[in-house]
Formats: C-alpha cells, structure tokens, sequence
C-alpha cells in the first residue's frame, strides 16, 4: 500500500475542519507575523515576505478588532500561500534541529505511564 501523502497525519491545513479557512490561516500565520523579514535567514526570506505581505494585504481594521480576510483569496492564490507556509514551517524545524546536537531521525511515539492505585503501591 502507498504511503499517505502526508505520511499518516491529517491534512495540515484542514486539521481544524470546525474552522473557517479564514480563522485557520489567522492561527498558522500569526506566529509567523511576531517577526519582520529580515529576522528569517537569507534562504527563506522571500517566502516569509510573501505569507506576511498575504497577511497584510487581506487585514481589514474594525472598531474593535482586525480580521484577516483570507477567504478573499483565489484558489491560486490559497494553494501558494499554504506551500509557502508548509515551507516556512519545514525550515524552522530543521533549522531548531540543525542548532542542537540532534539527530535527524524520526522520533518513535511513546506511551503514557499507567498510574498505578495506591493500594497497589503499599509494600505488605
């Protein structure tokens, strides 16, 4: 059986299918608008201008707070978005991965302790 495109994880960018993609790509973008453009190394610098200059374009300023319209987009416009993003995203956790003494080996899950009860526990 061919491996899942997205190797077994639930489509990223409909993960929160209760939300409007409106909503979804606020949540994605908005760590991403705690930085200016310049602080992104060199060879990812030109995506993160074009998700924040997304960002900036479709921001709609109201009495009490600011919407960022990205339900406005074409689906050209949606589908470049989204790799730009998936792609910022990559390069930062390789780049977290390539600062320490990290291994680039996917980690194995790992399950919950079972508790145990406290009458269990008593030495007798």
């Amino acid at each position: 059986m061919a491996e899942h495109i997205y190797r077994g994880w639930a489509d990223p960018v409909n993960a929160f299918s209760t939300e409007n993609y409106r909503v979804k790509m606020d949540r994605v973008t908005y760590c991403l608008c705690l930085f200016r453009p310049e602080e992104f190394p060199e060879r990812i610098r030109n995506r993160a201008r074009m998700v924040l200059g997304v960002r900036e374009r479709v921001a709609h300023e109201y009495d009490t707070d600011t919407l960022y319209h990205f339900e406005r987009l074409t689906p050209k416009q949606r589908r470049a978005l989204e790799g730009d993003i998936i792609a910022l995203y990559q390069a930062c956790l390789f780049d977290l991965g390539a600062m320490g003494n990290h291994e680039f080996i996917y980690p194995e899950d790992r399950f919950p302790i079972k508790k145990t009860a406290r009458s269990n526990r008593r030495v007798q």
